[in-house]
């Protein structure tokens, strides 16, 4: 490997970097929102299971698993207390 090759391999590893730091942040809400998205499904196949007696049913599907990616345990509530109101 010449000199040139590691001269440019040095400048690439420092705009990663770089690149890396300046998206920190945005990255990190997006694997909240994600894991949190992850967690709502687990916790939406939970209460379906336990609330199916009741007839109150939530679809697991990418929509209500970004709902509750967001808004986290409010959002989950809300989507059963809607499921509650609008259960036919």
């Amino acid at each position: 490997m010449g000199s040139h090759n590691v001269i440019m391999l040095m400048i690439g590893a420092c705009l990663i970097l770089i690149l890396f730091l300046l998206f920190s942040n945005p990255l990190k809400a997006l694997v909240r929102v994600v894991a949190n998205g992850g967690l709502g499904i687990i916790g939406l196949a939970a209460a379906n299971t336990l609330l199916a007696p009741l007839g109150v049913f939530v679809g697991i599907n990418p929509v209500t698993a970004a709902i509750i990616g967001f808004l986290g345990l409010p959002g989950f509530v809300a989507l059963y207390v809607a499921g509650f109101i609008f259960r036919v």
